[in-house]
């Protein structure tokens, strides 16, 4: 079986935007009791961002692809690709929301915080991981093993990284879509090809990072919501942030990542 880690091409289409100090995902889906913690239906300066499950998307001018990023626990699909999905029995009841006056349709992500009864298909002690600041607590995993017999679905997580996991999705969906010519999955990252496919980028200097990119964006997004978590100051969040990206961990830029063979002799640039 192949996984691949969910990364919508904000590259070369449109996102979608929201704030990071307000709750911003849209009414019908749930990230679980942390996130409602951290961001309240009643927030203290008033309205959410999403009134209405509208948003607006960046840059104007670009088109939407059919997997629209919102962040990268959140997935967003367009008409096409939720008919698709839904047809095929691969997403459930997906909830409308409104794109600078388009409708578009967010998918429920499959979450142990929320659906505790769902199979926990990540197995942690057989993946490799980045710890931060000498601890044992971990922001990044870097080498991913699965349970083939527990995945509950597509657009799953890692529990341990709830509720900032990123999402994950099986052969199934990924032939699926693109058999359909669906936009927007240009950038996927094959992580496990029946086994844990180690994932290396070109390592860069701290100069050459950066400083406002969507991919960033959406990775620092997930990253920083971590390491918050763990009640780490921002600087030592950024400082492992930039650390995983120079050493080739992580990309805070549209890069591929360099080839490297599963055990199984599948390139994750092949196919693309």
């Amino acid at each position: 079986m192949k996984i691949w880690r969910f990364v919508p091409n904000a590259r070369d289409y449109a996102t979608l935007m929201h704030a990071r100090t307000c709750r911003w995902w849209p009414d019908g889906i749930e990230l679980g009791r942390l996130m409602d913690a951290e961001f309240p239906k009643t927030h203290g300066r008033g309205t959410w961002v999403h009134e209405g499950n509208r948003y607006r998307r960046i840059p104007a001018e670009r088109p939407l692809g059919d997997f629209p990023a919102l962040a990268m626990q959140v997935p967003i699909l367009s008409p096409r690709a939720a008919d698709l999905l839904h047809a095929a029995g691969l997403i459930r009841s997906p909830v409308p929301v409104s794109v600078s006056g388009e409708t578009c349709y967010a998918v429920q992500p499959l979450m142990v915080s929320v659906m505790p009864s769902l199979p926990r298909a990540f197995v942690p002690e057989r993946s490799r991981s980045i710890a931060l600041t000498g601890d044992d607590l971990v922001p990044l995993y870097v080498e991913r093993a699965f349970d083939e017999s527990c995945i509950p679905g597509e657009f799953f997580t890692i529990p341990e990284l709830e509720p900032y996991s990123e999402l994950y999705v099986t052969e199934r969906f990924v032939a699926l879509a693109r058999g359909a010519g669906l936009t927007g999955l240009e950038y996927l990252e094959l992580v496990y090809d029946d086994g844990p496919v180690p994932l290396r980028y070109k390592p860069v200097s701290r100069s050459e990072i950066p400083e406002i990119d969507s991919r960033r964006k959406l990775e620092t997004e997930l990253l920083s919501g971590r390491c918050l978590l763990y009640v780490f100051d921002e600087p030592t969040c950024e400082e492992a942030m930039i650390r995983a990206v120079c050493d080739g961990y992580l990309t805070f830029d549209w890069r591929r990542p360099l080839a490297t063979e599963s055990r199984t002799g599948y390139s994750p640039d092949s196919g693309r």
